[in-house]
């Protein structure tokens, strides 16, 4: 947005360089003194669904011999394009390898797209599907499974079906093929979309959230303790004592093992009630998990 609006009037000794991969021939100093920029995919399935129609016009979306059909289409394929690429927020449950999927794979795909869509009458969704996942898409993927799971995804998508009004992308019925309209309407469906997806709308388990949490969890604590202060100075706490504290006070409230032995007697096994059994093994856990909580916070 920023080099858009550049204009002939700034001033002259302005430079903007621009680069797709680093190269050791670029001064370190030029580089130091520099306002940088990188572009980055939108993190999420609506702010993605939103960049991508942010730049379509109605004349793009009236400019082919099926008008109505050319327009499904895109939105499922820019459907897929947001999940490919909001799956990697999953970790290895969402891909087995991180790829940079690219706006360039999705503008390619689209345009293969109204040129079959002008060149033949009946829609070839076998052929599309192999292009888009196969090829665009599959060029980057490097693992046997993971070409595998982009061919299921795109199959869920670009099919006939998808040319119908009541044709849903996830099991819940939140997300569904919008009916054919204009930019504008499109734009104002995309944004009643939930803001925070449910796992189930990229055909995963509830569970996979657990670890896109615990990452997000990770990364905003590496950036707080990244901010802390590495000397003391002005009476202030350092580090190390904050750190302490805190190890103080989490140790001061974890709760002492379970005592397995009663809760095996309150609780014995019985094949009538196989909950017991289970209660007995999470309680094993749980100590291990206590255990080892203890045995950290003293070392730190």
């Amino acid at each position: 947005m920023l080099c858009e609006n550049l204009m002939e009037t700034d001033n002259p000794e302005f430079r903007l360089w621009m680069t797709s991969m680093p190269t050791p021939k670029f001064p370190v100093s030029v580089l130091q003194n520099s306002v940088k920029m990188t572009m980055e995919p939108p993190a999420g399935l609506r702010s993605n669904l939103l960049s991508t129609y942010a730049n379509v016009e109605d004349s793009d979306l009236n400019s082919c011999k099926q008008p109505a059909a050319y327009k499904k289409l895109l939105f499922a394929l820019a459907f897929f394009h947001a999940i490919v690429q909001d799956r990697r927020k999953f970790g290895a449950i969402g891909w087995n390898i991180p790829y940079a999927f690219t706006l360039e794979d999705l503008n390619c795909s689209i345009k293969q797209l109204k040129l079959f869509l002008n060149d033949f009458d009946e829609i070839p969704f076998k052929v599309l599907r192999f292009i888009i996942s196969d090829i665009n898409y599959g060029g980057r993927i490097t693992d046997y499974i993971d070409g595998i799971l982009a061919s299921c995804i795109i199959s869920r998508y670009m099919v006939p079906e998808v040319i119908n009004d009541d044709f849903y992308f996830s099991d819940t019925k939140t997300y569904r093929s919008i009916p054919a309209g204009s930019a504008a309407d499109y734009l104002d469906m995309i944004k009643a979309l939930p803001l925070n997806p449910s796992p189930e709308a990229f055909g995963l388990h509830e569970n996979a959230e657990i670890t896109t949490n615990q990452k997000l969890t990770r990364v905003m604590l590496e950036t707080i303790l990244s901010l802390q202060p590495r000397t003391s100075g002005g009476g202030g706490k350092t580090r190390d004592q904050l750190i302490a504290e805190i190890s103080q006070n989490i140790e001061e409230q974890t709760p002492p093992p379970f005592n397995i032995e009663a809760a095996q007697k309150k609780y014995p096994t019985d094949y009538n009630e196989s909950m017991n059994t289970v209660l007995t093994q999470e309680l094993i856990r749980y100590n291990a998990l206590l255990y080892l909580m203890k045995d950290n916070l003293v070392n730190v």
